[in-house]
């Protein structure tokens, strides 16, 4: 059924060009498709995501969305040169 197929991730923003700015000029993604108020990137393995208006908007207390990177340090250091900010966690060995 579904698990054969690739997944589009929806993430709601309640500023449009705030949110583009961020996700286009800070992490680098480039605009696949664009529709009046949302617009689409691709991924990489055929993955993509949506960028819509929702008046709840940043009220998730949850990971909206994750990347399996091939260097770890490597993506941190390069999304801090950006003036990403990251939370660390103690977790368990």
């Amino acid at each position: 059924m579904l698990a054969s197929y690739s997944v589009a991730t929806t993430i709601p923003y309640l500023h449009f060009d705030r949110a583009r700015q961020f996700y286009e000029d800070r992490l680098g993604f480039i605009p696949f498709q664009e529709m009046p108020g949302s617009v689409e990137y691709k991924c990489g393995s055929g993955t993509s995501f949506l960028l819509y208006p929702s008046q709840f908007a940043g009220t998730a207390q949850n990971t909206a969305m994750s990347f399996t990177v091939n260097d770890i340090e490597a993506e941190v250091l390069e999304l801090q040169a950006q003036g990403i900010v990251f939370e660390e966690y103690d977790l368990p060995d």
